[in-house]
């Protein structure tokens, strides 16, 4: 159920999510029904843990709800069966109403949970950069109130939980430390790089390349000054001219490079053009094939980012990361951070241009060693459980056995 975006189509979900609220307590809850609403498939957590229990046969015991249909779009065969996909919105509201388990992410499904429910929200990132009502470009035509009304919050390290209250107006008693389904996939052997049509062996070093969007593709958020700031939607990369010669440096030393562009950022396809070694990758390009995200990015030699969150999970991993700065001022001054210092939790170089990535690029091997307990250190510090059985974990906690 993602975000309306028109304001008029917004306003009639407020309405409608204010009038369930009081309508909720008085509506006796079914303890076998579980109901997922996910803004789209690539954030992970709800899909992941959905997945996770129709693989341990919890689809057996209880009814499984997930919103919207991702069946054709996720490649979902016959193992997914009994779980109930829809699109309508007016039964995904009947079941919030009915269902005892609730899980959300970033949609509109927002109403006040009743006592005799249990309505938790899955978030897609750790607190890097300002997210919530902290955020500094925040959508101030979307209630307070409505931002984020669950009963409980995963966590997965007790250094994020003051964060977390202050962001999404909750009070410690909703964190629960389990940490985040998403994760799970990070410490496991099987690769899937092949659904994609990378073979590892051919290339000296893969490189992922995932930073955050500047300019969102619903219009409603922008972290840059200039709409015309890149017109690959990249830092440092931000035309046909230097996505070549990139690859001209990439052929020479037998790497690839694989650019993820952010699901949420606005994007032409035909700015970035696959090349002999720089491929282009798409949500749509791995959701199809059945997997996510980190079910890839594990396999991958080093990440290239800015400030997204995601170099916060990959230090699982222990792999090199490089960090693009080029517009931290900028940024920090439209959207913000939640740490008053952010470059120095970022666990490998900062670059700001062109020749200095290459520098670091490079560098690869030197960046594995000089920054190894550096990353280990924030790993301690952003995963309180390093044992990829976080989903296991929340739904003991949860009591869905």
């Amino acid at each position: 159920m993602a975000l309306v975006d028109h304001k008029y189509l917004r306003k009639m979900m407020e309405i409608g999510c204010r009038a369930g609220s009081v309508l909720n307590p008085l509506i006796t809850k079914n303890k076998k029904n579980i109901v997922f609403f996910e803004s789209a498939p690539g954030f992970m957590n709800n899909y992941v843990l959905m997945k996770y229990m129709v693989q341990n046969g919890l689809d057996k015991e209880y009814n499984i709800y997930y919103f919207p249909d991702i069946r054709v779009e996720c490649n979902l065969g016959k193992t997914f069966e009994r779980v109930r996909f829809s699109n309508n919105l007016m039964y995904a509201y009947f079941l919030f109403l009915t269902s005892f388990y609730v899980f959300i992410d970033t949609g509109n499904m927002r109403m006040t949970p009743s006592k005799g429910q249990c309505v938790v929200y899955m978030d897609h990132g750790l607190p890097f950069k300002l997210a919530g009502i902290l955020r500094k470009s925040f959508d101030w035509t979307f209630p307070r109130d409505l931002v984020m009304p669950v009963n409980y919050f995963p966590s997965s390290s007790p250094n994020f939980d003051d964060m977390y209250c202050a962001t999404y107006c909750l009070d410690k008693k909703q964190i629960i430390r389990c940490g985040r389904p998403r994760t799970d996939a990070l410490y496991k052997e099987k690769s899937y790089l092949g659904l994609l049509g990378i073979d590892k062996g051919q290339y000296s070093k893969i490189i992922m390349w995932m930073t955050t969007y500047r300019i969102a593709s619903n219009g409603r958020a922008m972290d840059t000054e200039s709409k015309n700031w890149s017109k690959t939607n990249l830092p440092i990369l931000t035309d046909m001219q230097e996505i070549r010669r990139v690859n001209d440096y990439l052929r020479e030393r037998n790497f690839l490079l694989v650019i993820k562009i952010h699901q949420g950022s606005v994007f032409r396809k035909e700015s970035i053009q696959n090349l002999s070694n720089l491929k282009l990758l798409l949500d749509k390009d791995f959701v199809n094939k059945g997997v996510q995200i980190y079910d890839i990015l594990k396999d991958f030699d080093a990440l290239v980012t800015d400030y997204s969150s995601v170099f916060l999970d990959y230090v699982i991993v222990d792999k090199p990361i490089i960090f693009i700065t080029d517009d931290i001022e900028e940024f920090s001054k439209r959207h913000g951070f939640f740490f008053d210092n952010p470059l120095e939790y970022m666990p490998g170089p900062k670059v700001n241009s062109y020749d200095e990535l290459i520098s670091q690029l490079d560098r690869l091997d030197d960046n594995a060693t000089e920054y190894k307990e550096t990353r280990k250190k924030l790993k301690d510090f952003c995963h309180y459980y390093q044992d990829g059985h976080d989903s296991a974990r929340l739904l003991e906690l949860l009591n869905i056995r």
